[in-house]
């Protein structure tokens, strides 16, 4: 029984905190559901990011972007002949080899020790490729072959060219990155006297220090006659082992053509070994994606770990401080203090004895996701001062904001029954505002006074049309078989006209109308009397007649009696028509 009061209580407690709080928790769960929306972006972005990045990864290792990478980073790599001998025998055995090929980090970019004089010099053993076969004026590379036996012999059958740049190329004459230190000093004393030292001088150099500051001068100063003489002469190669099969050379002054054999070797020199752009930037795309795919996960872990606690935002902020209302929980302490009258469907809250409207275009249990995520950035809320409403309407109200007036639509509410939030607000708006109760009251007597206004607009349409309908009727009974007046174009004045005539032009002579009294109708003869009817013709002598004797004449004619001065005239047929009629009239009357 205890632990059941007990359990009851703390239940009680809690309903009662949470309806306490019932506009805190809102404002918590719509950011609750932006962090978890922003939590499955980020793993989104993450698992899209990966797969990208494993795609990379796996043409990365199918291109060997990572190995040549790696070459021209860390490399050259040191070889002196023992070693270049080794390294060739393992080149054969690895072009079979995929795990070789593709996971492995190869050292290719190669500084090779061969040895002075063990590669071919004589120019008539070479072969050249030229820019153009014809004219073969432009060299763009020499090929020498390795003499030395056992370089040859640990290659047989395969023979090793060695590929140097022609003179005019931009490999020749370029600075490489040799490592001078790393060569004997027989070939460093092989150098030296290709670079002219003289003996005497380089004789008593015991050490590699003073061989590397001459080389590395000497280098500088003149990198073509370097890269020409001095390479070929004392063997030392910088370049990379690659399979020339199906390269056209020539031999010199000649026509003869070779074609690299599947079991030569070459060693290119005449290029530099770097990745070219595509690789570049395949590593950089690589390396963008990794750390794009780290990125992501690490906030979604953060985030993880360290939930974001509820901010409330600025704009939620500016319009608390135009209501005067110091903080959220202000508002909420508020909206509990209103009355049950003061409230439509906790939708809509008078608040601050009645001087303020705040009305929420979400429900405060809301718990949809589609619903909480309209409000990420929106106000949930609105407040409107009383004052500024100036009218109601079934689907929002007007205000005056900034002497701007402004529709606020009504949220939308899902009821079984009506929907009376106007009626609740307009109520309450003509109890508490009384300027808007006299504009209320003002604007129903103008819409009265329109309908009024425009009732009788139009039954004087009606009474309009009717009396045009009429003289059209009179007109036909009268002239409608007429020929001869249509023949000689005397018309009428048109039912319209006839019919602003009746209803607008006549006025009553009066005693003090004495030109009008001693005036004479022209129609009749007859002079005007007091208490008489008449009208004048729109002429510019603005001729006087009695009402019905003009009545009369605009029926009979169009035109002034005195000065022939037309109106507005009905409607004749032409008169190919009236002459057609004229003979059916006159066929019909000799046939009888």
């Amino acid at each position: 029984m205890h632990r059941r009061a007990r359990c009851n209580q703390k239940q009680l407690a809690k309903t009662i905190h949470h309806k306490s709080s019932l506009l805190i928790a809102l404002f918590e769960r719509i950011h609750a559901q932006h962090d978890r929306e922003e939590q499955h972006e980020r793993i989104q972005h993450f698992k899209h990011t990966f797969i990208y990045l494993i795609v990379c990864a796996l043409s990365i290792f199918f291109f060997r972007i990572h190995i040549q990478i790696y070459n021209a980073l860390v490399g050259p790599f040191h070889l002196n002949h023992d070693q270049f001998v080794t390294y060739l025998q393992i080149y054969n055995q690895n072009l079979s080899s995929t795990r070789s090929r593709w996971f492995s980090l190869n050292e290719e970019y190669l500084q090779v020790e061969v040895g002075e004089g063990n590669v071919e010099s004589n120019q008539d053993q070479s072969l050249y490729i030229y820019d153009d076969e014809y004219t073969r004026e432009n060299i763009l590379a020499s090929l020498y072959r390795v003499r030395e036996s056992i370089i040859v012999n640990s290659l047989y059958p395969n023979r090793l060219y060695i590929k140097f740049p022609g003179l005019k190329q931009r490999h020749s004459r370029i600075y490489h990155s040799y490592r001078f230190q790393a060569f004997t000093i027989r070939t460093l004393r092989c150098i030296v006297r290709h670079l002219q030292v003289p003996l005497r001088e380089y004789s008593t150099w015991f050490e590699k220090s003073l061989y590397l500051r001459v080389i590395d001068e000497r280098y500088k100063q003149n990198e073509t006659f370097f890269n020409a003489i001095v390479i070929p002469s004392c063997g030392i190669l910088i370049g990379y082992l690659y399979r020339p099969k199906g390269e056209l050379a020539y031999f010199p002054y000649s026509r003869i053509v070779y074609q690299f054999r599947s079991y030569d070797v070459g060693f290119d020199a005449s290029y530099p070994y770097y990745p070219n752009t595509a690789f570049i930037l395949g590593g950089i795309i690589f390396v963008w994606l990794f750390v794009k795919s780290l990125f992501y996960l690490i906030l979604y872990l953060l985030h993880r770990v360290f939930p974001s606690k509820l901010v409330i935002k600025s704009n939620v902020q500016l319009h608390l401080k135009e209501l005067g209302i110091e903080s959220l929980q202000v508002l909420n302490n508020h909206l509990l203090a209103t009355s049950n009258e003061n409230v439509y469907d906790h939708r809509l809250f008078l608040i601050l004895d009645q001087q303020y409207l705040i009305m929420f275009n979400i429900d405060l249990n809301e718990h949809n996701p589609s619903m909480l995520r309209q409000f990420y950035t929106q106000l949930p809320f609105i407040g409107i001062s009383i004052s500024s409403i100036i009218k109601v309407g079934n689907d929002g109200f007007l205000i005056n904001d900034n002497k701007k007036q402004k529709w606020i639509p009504f949220p939308a509410i899902n009821r079984t029954m009506g929907d009376n939030k106007a009626e609740w607000l307009h109520n309450h708006m003509m109890l508490i505002n009384k300027e808007y109760q006299q504009r209320w009251y003002d604007e129903k007597r103008l819409a009265r006074e329109q309908a009024r206004i425009q009732a009788q607009k139009e039954l004087e349409a009606i009474r309009f049309e009717a009396l045009v309908r009429e003289e059209e009727w009179r007109q036909a009974v009268h002239y409608g078989n007429d020929l001869e007046r249509m023949w000689e174009r005397v018309t009428s004045a048109s039912p319209r006209y006839i019919t602003r005539f009746r209803l607008n032009n006549h006025h009553q002579v009066t005693s003090f109308q004495t030109d009008v009294l001693a005036s004479t109708c022209s129609v009749c003869l007859e002079k005007f009397e007091i208490g008489q009817t008449y009208a004048c013709w729109p002429c510019e002598g603005q001729h006087m007649f009695h009402y019905a004797c003009m009545l009369d004449v605009l029926r009979a004619k169009n035109t002034c009696p005195l000065c022939r001065h037309s109106v507005e005239a009905a409607s004749l047929p032409d008169r190919d028509i009236v002459l057609r009629l004229m003979l059916q009239r006159l066929f019909s009357r000799v046939a009888i």
